[in-house]
């Protein structure tokens, strides 16, 4: 059976219980209603409905736990998306400049196929006004592939821009983190109740079991609440105890925890 639907048949047990018990405590109500003039009836009649309302509580939380599906993590690419910018900034930056290269280079492609027409025709002053413009090209892409090498040299992130990005996510991220952190706190809460619970339950069950098999001479009575059940699958597994204490306490440096 896949997990999914493993989960899915325990959430509807758990549902089913919920609403078993609350029609147990329906029904103590009106026994209350009915013991109002009876005080000793109304006393067992208001335990039994304490035991029942914190029953259902630890039901309707085991049901979150039970039905909880944690968000999905966010991407990495996605948190860095912010650093985006600052490349293309560089990159358009470089490029505008490369531009104007190409550009001088196709103007300078020209003049020179003009000049080569004016030696032709022996046109004097526009080999004049040619040369010039040539000298004007040479000393322009001089001065651009000074700013191309300037251009390329500087850092791609401003001072200061990698801690802004940095806060940015910090800030974006908290609400999420301080979240998982309550979630996670609260299902561990409910736990420790739960597993507290079950042990006294078993404590006063084997008391009650002592007692009854003395009274019937010291015959055993089978087993019965655990069978078919090992507790393997209500313990929290180890790995998540270091994993989550490493995750607010680095043993090796405070740099490891963020």
């Amino acid at each position: 059976m896949a997990k999914s639907e493993t989960n899915n048949n325990k959430a509807a047990d758990i549902e089913r219980a919920i609403k078993a018990k609350e029609k147990e405590i329906a029904a103590i109500m009106t026994e209350k209603e009915a013991a109002a003039n009876d005080a000793v009836k109304l006393v067992a009649a208001e335990k039994k409905e304490r035991r029942a309302k914190s029953e259902l509580e630890a039901l309707q939380t085991v049901y979150k736990a039970a039905t909880y599906t944690p968000p999905a993590p966010t991407d990495q690419q996605e948190l860095l998306a912010g650093l985006i910018k600052y490349q293309e900034i560089w990159d358009d930056r470089v490029k505008l400049i490369k531009v104007k290269i190409s550009e001088i280079d196709a103007e300078a492609a020209e003049i020179e196929k003009a000049l080569e027409q004016a030696a032709e025709t022996a046109d004097a002053e526009r080999t004049i006004e040619l040369s010039n413009r040539r000298n004007e090209i040479k000393a322009t892409r001089e001065h651009l592939i000074d700013m191309l090498q300037r251009a390329e040299a500087l850092p791609l992130y401003p001072d200061g821009a990698i801690q802004s990005e940095w806060d940015e996510i910090c800030n974006k991220l908290r609400p999420e983190w301080d979240n998982k952190v309550m979630e996670l706190k609260v299902l561990a809460k409910a736990y420790k109740s739960a597993a507290d619970a079950l042990i006294q339950m078993n404590d006063t069950i084997k008391t009650v079991r002592d007692t009854l098999e003395k009274k019937q001479g010291g015959a055993y009575f089978a087993k019965f609440f655990t069978v078919g059940e090992s507790g393997e699958d209500m313990i929290v597994e180890k790995p998540y105890i270091s994993r989550i204490i490493s995750v607010f306490n680095s043993v090796f440096s405070s740099h490891d925890t963020i």
